[in-house]
């Protein structure tokens, strides 16, 4: 026996219990985040690591078996127990604060995780190889990217095809991304974002950027832009739109884009996400359509 809890004798104080102790009070993480007796720590089901100042973490931290949500920030990714990525990749485990979006490349040997990956068609994914890609990863949501006229097979595991230039691709991926990092704050599930990006066809990208003083004026040119490009007889079913500025955009321009664009898709399925930018006087719409 290594030691006893001084309240009880059934918890017996384990080496990878004080390593963890030992790690814990190293970067100051609080007692009541990480207990310090061996009951709480066999007990705990949440923990918050997201504090910048920790750049490891222990092997240990995979004997917490209660464990079900580890709040981390993005640049421990890398670092993670190998017990804990494999709890994520069996969906036994909640990690927030992954990369919110990764392209992936098929000659990689080691994918880092991320909430939803994209994958170039070009690049000869087979089905064997994005099975193993959204294993490894654990990603919530699988898009190939479709940049000339090669095309795959729809698979159960690719949620949906995005058809755009390869030179925007980085731009259709921070349109995603942005709109992930919304939902969680107003409340939309994975499985309601799921629900809206599975179609039968493959999903259009179209973005424009416009120039002047960030008005509504300015606005209406940029989503009446992005609504030519939409053909007239196209049913949207749902639409991701995404905009970048150096100002957080009023209500009123807000509602000069939205008013636009809800006669156009089904029960105005529309999904947002907004990113700043040091540009003075732009405004940049990126908008994934499915139908």
């Amino acid at each position: 026996m290594e030691g006893t809890n001084n309240n009880s004798d059934t918890y017996i104080i384990k080496s990878w219990m004080t390593e963890l102790w030992a790690w814990a009070d190293k970067f100051d993480i609080p007692k009541d985040y990480l207990p310090r007796n061996p009951e709480g720590l066999l007990a705990l089901k949440q923990l918050n690591i997201s504090c910048k100042e920790i750049i490891e973490i222990p092997e240990s931290l995979d004997n917490l078996v209660n464990l079900s949500r580890l709040d981390i920030h993005r640049e421990l990714t890398n670092v993670l127990p190998t017990g804990i990525v494999e709890k994520y990749r069996n969906k036994q485990l909640w990690l927030l604060g992954l990369t919110t979006a990764t392209l992936y490349k098929p000659s990689v040997d080691n994918y880092s995780l991320s909430l939803s990956g994209f994958f170039f068609i070009e690049d000869d994914w087979d089905e064997k190889k994005l099975v193993d890609l959204k294993y490894k990863t654990g990603v919530e949501f699988l898009f190939g990217l479709q940049t000339t006229e090669r095309s795959i097979e729809k698979l159960d595991i690719v949620d949906n095809i995005i058809i755009c230039q390869t030179e925007a691709a980085p731009q259709v991926i921070m349109t995603f991304e942005t709109m992930l990092e919304i939902s969680g704050l107003v409340g939309v599930s994975i499985d309601d974002i799921k629900s809206l990006v599975h179609s039968v066809k493959p999903a259009q990208f179209i973005q424009t950027t416009v120039k002047g003083k960030v008005d509504e004026n300015l606005a209406k040119e940029a989503i009446e832009y992005i609504l030519t490009q939409i053909p007239e007889s196209l049913n949207i079913d749902s639409l991701i739109l995404s905009t970048q500025s150096n100002t957080i955009l009023s209500e009123s321009i807000w509602k000069t884009i939205m008013n636009s664009l809800k006669d156009r898709v089904i029960d105005e399925n529309i999904m947002w996400g907004f990113k700043n930018t040091e540009q003075f006087d732009y405004l940049w719409l990126g908008v994934i359509v499915f139908s």
